[in-house]
């Protein structure tokens, strides 16, 4: 699936993404110049 980067650095997750994941927040990292979507419950 692909996404993309808007010119406001805004990211849309596909909704198939989205559905299989129960969080509104996430922790964003880097690894091996891959970005890492982490769900976090607050």
């Amino acid at each position: 699936m692909l996404a993309k980067l808007t010119s406001k650095n805004q990211l849309t997750l596909p909704r198939a993404i989205v559905q299989q994941v129960d969080a509104e927040y996430f922790e964003v990292s880097t690894e091996n110049g891959r970005v890492i979507l982490t769900p976090v419950k607050i």
